[in-house]
């Protein structure tokens, strides 16, 4: 508990001095509050689809012994964070692991107005980031000394400016996962679908591994996980589908992968994600949907995406495994435009799962994802 709120001290005293720059803040409820699927899962099948935010309130207390701060500087820090801890707010933020995956990773953060720049703050390696992650499995991505020297939002576009620092990397792989983490971190914001990246106040047209960041970077245009490259060639089409990754003894998380696919018809979108969910072929990534599961049709009505599956997808046993496909499932589904709740359906009727979750009603696409490290500072 102690390590969670300097944590958020540390937040109050770096982060909130940047509100005052000129930075459109995205809406606050530009993202939800995490929804955990293992401990939430029966909840959303029973009923409880509210996805509006919901207020996390923060045990707090005064720690006259924070590093580099008196003891009287750091009793008014704690009056004064006291209350912006009170409310947390959800973020996003895409870290990487030891085998330089992208990992998403919803975070809690004081509720202030600048959060797209607390989210890449977040990917900025650092001592403090790099102890903090460490446990988990996780590192950050940006190098040593990069500043972000300013961000705009404006027209759904985050304009982001960097200092030269973030430039200091030595191969292709850390030059793509820059990119894509920047990118994918700040449109998780709701007010963001694309991102401009500029370097001391310029564009580029590519980076030093031929990495295209001339334009508008988007979900559509950038590739995540992807080990070929970053960019998306014009006329191609991709889906990003969602895997487990093992980043350390403790920690198997979800992760996105680009998938390069040909174009198809909106309404077959469902069926070649789940296509390509059954066909991994990388060791380092696993997947719980049983061999030959297919989608025999789908539907999107309003927010309710239906998805009648063939008999194939109840081929198993095992509760883990049982909430590892659904998880799979829903995230992989949430890139489907307007899709906000799920249907599950086996050979067109409303079952059981072999281990007993009942999917005979609407599950909520989760907002949050890999909620793993405000919620042990909770607990």
């Amino acid at each position: 508990m102690k390590k969670g709120i300097c944590f958020i001290l540390v937040l109050v005293i770096i982060l909130l001095p940047g509100c005052s720059l000129n930075e459109d803040a995205p809406d606050s409820d530009a993202v939800k509050e995490s929804d955990n699927i293992s401990d939430n899962i029966n909840d959303n099948i029973n009923g409880n689809t509210n996805g509006n935010s919901e207020d996390v309130t923060a045990n707090s207390k005064n720690d006259s012994d924070v590093k580099g701060v008196t003891a009287e500087k750091s009793n008014e820090v704690a009056e004064s964070s006291a209350e912006a801890v009170k409310i947390s707010i959800a973020i996003t933020i895409y870290y990487q692991d030891k085998d330089r995956y992208l990992v998403p990773v919803t975070r809690r953060v004081p509720k202030h107005e600048g959060l797209a720049r607390t989210a890449v703050t977040g990917l900025i390696d650092s001592a403090a980031n790099r102890e903090e992650l460490s446990y988990y499995g996780l590192y950050p991505v940006l190098p040593k000394g990069t500043e972000i020297l300013g961000i705009n939002i404006k027209d759904r576009i985050a304009i982001i400016d960097f200092n030269n620092k973030v430039l200091d990397y030595a191969d292709s792989d850390e030059e793509s996962n820059i990119v894509a983490s920047v990118v994918y971190t700040l449109t998780e914001f709701k007010t963001i679908d694309g991102v401009r990246i500029l370097f001391n106040g310029y564009t580029k047209e590519k980076l030093k591994f031929g990495t295209n960041v001339s334009g508008v970077l988007t979900r559509k245009n950038i590739l995540i996980n992807n080990e070929n490259r970053v960019n998306l060639d014009q006329g191609n089409n991709k889906v990003d589908v969602y895997y487990f990754k093992r980043a350390n003894d403790n920690y198997i998380y979800l992760v996105p992968v680009s998938v390069i696919c040909p174009e198809v018809h909106d309404s077959e979108l469902p069926g070649v994600i789940i296509e390509y969910l059954c066909t991994n072929n990388k060791e380092a990534l696993t997947s719980d949907l049983p061999e030959g599961t297919r989608i025999i049709e789908s539907s999107l009505k309003g927010n309710l995406l239906t998805l009648n599956f063939n008999k194939a997808l109840t081929n198993y046993g095992g509760n883990a495994r049982e909430d590892g496909l659904l998880k799979q499932i829903l995230y992989s589904m949430k890139q489907i435009e307007g899709a906000e709740r799920i249907r599950i359906l086996v050979e067109g009727e409303s079952v059981e799962l072999p281990e007993g979750t009942d999917i005979s009603r609407d599950i909520a696409i989760p907002s949050g994802i890999n909620d793993v490290i405000d919620k042990s500072y909770a607990n």
